[in-house]
């Protein structure tokens, strides 16, 4: 495979894609703006979480202190979040505060920031994808970008400021930089910083990280002196690049707490002795030419290490929730929908689903299967850059089998592997025209690039066949959210400042919409934040554990939702039953129901 193009497709046709993409995302910003705040309130947790933290630091809590004081007061939350992102967005909104009102400054924040990282990644994957593949392979890598759901439609959508996007941007970076033609060292050195800036910011890149090293030490191991001293920058970059970031969001009094759910010392320590196992058998030169001799080294020398630093280790062998109850954490693997596996998001989640893993699945099995029959006709660099791309998109593919928000480790990869299959087909076409080749592009096409755009055509085609109407109920929605929006909520300002008992979906808006203090959010670190979402509303007998445990003022209810029976202590009390200890309270909207414990009516063994 070569770079050449039809001739009417140029580097200028590329540049030309990117401006219309502009276009269409500014036409984008301006449409939210206007209810931006609405998409917040009813949106992710995470950007919830994150804009409030923003403004804490803002109004001048300490750097290094990522607690929310407003969930579990006194205590609060501490989040396991990084500060540098904090800054970054705090930083835009502050600048913007020079020139607009707080709360249009806040609005345009909230849409600015996931467009210029769209626009980063757009221009990262277009020169990239051309400088390997050519300008006709840059245009379908834009357009997977600006169509596939997890980037465009999910952690790059207005309104969206948790770390998701920034951590692909800068993974995007890393696999980028692992294979662009340059000084080796430097580009090695480039992708070994951007990858320990992600894990700085979050873990969920560990995966790929750890991939990406592996990648590097086998093309370093088989491929000569040009990808060993991309390892050898890679190497030296990730650790220097994790201690420094590290240092920088760290107190010194926490540098050896072991967290589990964060860069710390035990990552830092897999960090340390997959550099040195790496590159120790390099040093010695001479003695590890042999290629399985010196995998061999770097697996004995993995291991030694791993043992030598087990006891720094075996905290986090749990995960990151294993400080949960136990029922918190099958709670989280079994109806929090990203930690779902693939298969089972698909029957609670169906379109999406679909939308997800349809464009990642035919991407990546066509993709493999041309660089399986064709890889003889790429140069070397073709081969390498392709070769590393799929390593991604199958960690991507089959990590969404065990949880499907790990379909984000194909997203440096998946735009580039559609300007591979699209400049194959259109290449074909281009050589000799023929009708099958030009249904089967459509088709994939479609299928690729159009599967979200297609989602209501076809819910109305089915509808109409059927006579009744399949949209309503065929994704199924977590509890709470037919109360979450920013008027319903404010009207709990009417009541004193207290803390409040309410299912998960509704604890991160009532702190950001309301002066009250939450006790229910998806967040492992709390002590009882996550089981409190959920287990208070499956029968009394947990409702007044929670009540003994945590001490709500009131527990709330959204009296517009219909509970499933595993929450039925809920719907009961929407239904009208009061056990003595929980009174109603007065309140003048009929859209909630406030109950007041009542403390001295509980049970004795309270």
């Amino acid at each position: 495979m070569t770079t050449s193009t039809p001739a009417f497709i140029q580097r200028k046709h590329v540049w030309l894609a990117i401006g219309v993409s502009l276009a269409l995302l500014w036409l984008s910003i301006l449409i939210h703006v206007p209810h931006v705040r609405a998409l917040l309130v009813q949106g992710d947790n995470d950007d919830i979480m994150r804009w409030m933290l923003i403004k804490d630091w803002l109004g001048g809590q300490s750097w290094f202190d990522m607690t929310q004081y407003r969930v579990e007061p006194p205590e609060g939350l501490s989040l396991h979040w990084s500060r540098y992102l904090d800054a970054l967005i705090g930083g835009l909104y502050s600048l913007l505060t020079l020139f607009l009102p707080p709360e249009a400054a806040e609005r345009w924040t909230l849409v600015l920031w996931p467009n210029i990282l769209l626009i980063i990644l757009l221009i990262v994957m277009a020169q990239s994808t051309t400088r390997i593949l050519g300008p006709v392979a840059a245009l379908f890598a834009i357009l997977l970008v600006m169509t596939w759901m997890p980037i465009r439609g999910i952690t790059f959508a207005n309104g969206r400021i948790d770390h998701h996007n920034f951590q692909i941007l800068l993974t995007s970076m890393t696999a980028m930089a692992m294979i662009l033609p340059g000084r080796p060292r430097i580009m090695g050195a480039i992708a070994g910083l951007a990858a320990a800036f992600s894990l700085a910011i979050g873990l969920e890149t560990l995966v790929f990280v750890a991939s990406a090293g592996i990648v590097l030490l086998l093309r370093a191991t088989f491929g000569g002196a040009e990808p060993t001293q991309r390892l050898v920058g890679f190497c030296i970059a990730l650790l220097a690049g994790a201690l420094l970031f590290y240092a920088g969001q760290t107190p010194l009094a926490e540098w050896m707490t072991p967290h589990c759910d964060q860069l710390s010392t035990p990552f830092l320590a897999i960090v340390l002795i997959a550099v040195v196992s790496c590159l120790a058998p390099l040093a010695l030169g001479p003695r590890f030419r042999n290629p399985f001799l010196r995998l061999g080294a770097v697996l004995c020398l993995s291991a030694i290490g791993v043992v030598g630093f087990s006891p720094l280790l075996k905290p986090c062998l749990a995960g990151p929730y294993g400080m949960l109850q136990p029922e918190a954490q099958e709670f989280i693997t079994s109806r929090i929908s990203e930690a779902l596996p693939a298969l089972v998001f698909a029957v609670t989640r169906p379109l999406t689903f679909v939308n997800i893993m349809l464009p990642l699945f035919l991407v990546t099995t066509i993709s493999t299967v041309l660089w399986a029959i064709h890889r003889r006709t790429y140069d070397r660099s073709q081969q390498a850059a392709i070769g590393q791309m799929l390593v991604f998109a199958w960690l991507g593919l089959l990590g969404s089998l065990i949880q499907v928000r790990l379909n984000i480790i194909a997203a440096p990869a998946l735009p580039f592997l559609a300007g591979h299959i699209g400049a194959h087909f259109l290449r074909r076409q281009a050589d000799g025209r023929n009708l099958r080749g030009i249904v089967v592009m459509v088709v994939l096409g479609f299928a690729v690039f159009a599967v979200q755009q297609l989602n209501a055509p076809a819910l109305k085609v089915t509808s109409w066949l059927s006579g009744r109407d399949v949209a309503q109920g065929i994704e199924k929605q977590p509890i709470g959210l037919a109360c979450r929006n920013e008027a319903t909520l404010a009207q709990l300002n009417a009541l004193p400042q207290s803390a409040m008992l309410t299912t998960l979906s509704l604890g991160a808006p009532l702190i950001l919409v309301t002066h009250h203090h939450a006790l229910s959010v998806p967040y492992q670190r709390g002590k009882y934040t996550f089981w409190n979402g959920s287990f208070p509303f499956r029968s009394e007998e947990l409702m007044l554990r929670a009540i003994d445990q945590s001490k709500p003022d009131y527990v709330l209810i959204c009296r517009k939702d219909s509970y499933d029976a595993e929450h039925g202590f809920a719907q009961a009390l929407n239904d009208g039953y009061l056990p003595p200890w929980l009174a109603p309270l007065p309140f003048p909207s009929d859209q909630f129901l406030v109950l007041q414990v009542q403390y001295d009516a509980l049970p004795p063994e309270i």
